[in-house]
């Protein structure tokens, strides 16, 4: 049985909704090994469904001034891509931070501005596409595995 921590501030109970199920045998689904760890699906206790909690700062750049990662943006904790924009984010902002010191870069407005609409956009890809996993997640593990289904067709086409 998996247990969630309890249920907070905006969450909501969910004892029989007509999704659960369908969601919970597609969750099993998702991959064989869920398939033995879970072969009885029904719910021990309510499940609750917390609402999304990311967040997004705007103009969180400017003169003299550069967030990076979790401090301006915050998508899902799952995936931990917190950690890696904030890698990412800083090698990107180290590059104009360089060329702004240099003289490179001269202006009396936001020299981060091209730093920052980069980085929405690439944390805009990765919303999209994790907001994707959530709504359809069967849809997008079929995406991600199918290799593995053309590569067990082709050593069953040749009899292995």
């Amino acid at each position: 049985m998996a247990r969630i921590p309890s249920p907070t501030r905006g969450t909501r109970a969910l004892p029989n909704h007509p999704r659960i199920q369908p969601m919970l045998r597609e969750c099993r689904q998702m991959t064989p090994a869920l398939s033995w760890r879970l072969p009885d699906l029904t719910p021990q206790e309510l499940i609750h469904a917390f609402p999304n909690f990311s967040y997004q700062v705007m103009n969180y750049t400017g003169k003299g001034f550069v967030c990076i990662g979790d401090a301006h943006r915050f998508t899902d904790p799952i995936f931990a891509y917190g950690i890696f924009f904030g890698i990412q984010e800083g090698e990107f902002a180290v590059d104009v931070i360089v060329r702004l010191l240099s003289g490179e870069i001269r202006t009396n407005g936001n020299p981060f501005a091209d730093f920052e609409n980069f980085c929405d956009q690439g944390n805009d890809v990765v919303e999209d596409v994790i907001g994707v996993l959530w709504e359809f997640p069967l849809a997008f593990q079929r995406i991600f595995t199918w290799r593995d289904r053309v590569e067990e067709t082709a050593l069953i086409s040749l009899g292995a």
